[in-house]
């Protein structure tokens, strides 16, 4: 049997392993996961936000829950129990999505900037939206009062657009070379997960964090009071009067408290990234209402643009005569109407 020199074997273990590469792939897109109460109730709504933030160098394409109604969820749970730095998972959320497929609905399909963060909110025990809305389609079962540690599993290829969001990696951190794409964030097939959050289960319900009086959000808040007294009537037209323009010297004169922090908006939805360019076209957003009767969720659309129906059969006579300009205005660009005001 050969014998090699001690120090043989020490050289040709050093070579190996300077020589040697790790094919592992940094993580650009970080959750963070947090609640407003570290201490709630077994049945009590709890209130957690996701913040996304996509980590590389340019702008990338991620995938969020929006309003998706059937198949399996991109966002669900883990509660685990901690003992002596030992973690054992005590409840997992189930991947099935079983909400009501009246109406239509898909994931959020959202480009992120570099730095960029995007937050969203995710109830639990909110029986009331339960069965009609994702953000809310999250259930606790009853659980010994104690200390645990929340974890929230992403999981977007469960969502067949994920597939234009991400580069697949597999467990050893290899993708596929011929379809890389630089892009897409990269993306184990396993997902990726948010950091712990320590969370106490507790006999008696917590009252949640005090709203700070603003500048936009005063005591006497008439925004908030219509919100408080189920006036959407009212509500709608705080709205429409805060957004409304007509020319563009009314566009510098809006007024933005509607979308500031207010005590009784719980959530308000990003304008869409992309609209038809042609006039009128339509944006809208979602809001989520804090009531004395629970979470209310309205949707919001706005016509941009107008077209003057009279002027521009005019304009067309006109052009029939002969005339391939005429001083009428048909159209007005600078225009913003809120059209729609709605639950969904």
């Amino acid at each position: 049997m050969l014998k090699l020199p001690k120090y043989l074997l020490i050289l040709f273990f050093t070579t190996v392993s300077a020589t040697a590469k790790a094919d592992l792939r940094p993580n650009c897109l970080s959750i963070k996961l947090t609640c407003e109460n570290s201490e709630v109730a077994n049945g009590q709504q709890i209130l957690f936000w996701l913040e996304f933030t996509n980590k590389d160098l340019g702008t990338r394409p991620t995938l969020l829950p929006g309003n998706r109604k059937s198949g399996k969820k991109i966002i669900y749970f883990s509660f685990f129990s901690v003992k002596n730095d030992f973690y054992t998972e005590v409840f997992r959320e189930s991947v099935e999505i079983t909400i009501d497929t009246s109406s239509r609905g898909g994931t959020d399909f959202r480009y992120l900037e570099a730095g960029e963060t995007f937050r969203i909110p995710v109830f639990f025990n909110d029986s009331k939206n339960f069965d009609s809305h994702i953000e809310a389609h999250h259930r606790l079962p009853e659980l010994m009062a104690g200390e645990y540690q929340v974890l929230a599993w992403y999981q977007p290829w469960n969502d067949d657009l994920a597939q234009y969001a991400f580069n697949p990696i597999d467990p050893f951190g290899h993708s596929s070379e011929e379809n890389y794409d630089t892009t897409k964030l990269d993306l184990s097939f396993d997902g990726t997960q948010s950091n712990y959050l320590r969370l106490s289960i507790v006999n008696y319900f917590s009252v949640s964090s005090i709203f700070v009086n603003t500048e936009f959000c005063p005591l006497d808040c008439k925004f908030c009071a219509a919100i408080e007294k189920g006036n959407w009537t009212k509500v709608s037209a705080i709205i429409d009067g805060q957004t409304y323009y007509k020319g563009p010297t009314n566009v510098t004169d809006l007024d933005s408290a509607w979308r500031m922090p207010h005590r009784n908006v719980t959530w308000l939805g990003p304008n869409p990234q992309a609209i038809l360019a042609s006039l009128p076209t339509f944006t809208g957003r979602t809001m989520i209402f804090s009531t004395p009767s629970g979470y209310q969720y309205y949707y919001l659309a706005w016509q941009l643009g107008e077209i003057y129906k009279t002027r521009s059969r005019m304009s067309q006579i006109f052009y029939w005569m002969g005339f391939n300009r005429t001083p009428i205005k048909t159209s007005e660009v600078d225009y913003c109407k809120l059209v729609n005001f709605s639950p969904y």
